[in-house]
């Protein structure tokens, strides 16, 4: 199928700077390593030839605003109860 084929953007790449970027946003300290692996991760994808490194630039750029626009909304969900009230 054609859709298997298309490789820009990456969304390995895209995935893992969500994820990285999720974490940055609500815990920097931590964010550490999810950030390297989103970059290795990024690198490795160029360097094995499967994607161009815009390919790569792009999909991290999409999955950082997906993650950004996630932290920035305000999701006023009430936490599910078993208990009857």
């Amino acid at each position: 199928p054609l859709f298997l084929e298309q490789s820009f953007p990456s969304s390995h790449a895209g995935v893992s700077w969500a994820l990285a970027g999720s974490l940055w946003f609500s815990n920097k300290k931590n964010s550490r390593p999810a950030l390297a692996a989103a970059a290795l991760i990024s690198i490795g994808r160029v360097l094995s030839g499967v994607h161009y490194l815009s390919d790569v630039l792009f999909g991290g750029f999409v999955g950082l605003i997906a993650a950004w626009l996630i932290a920035k909304v305000n999701f006023n969900l009430r936490p599910i109860s078993r208990e009857k009230k």
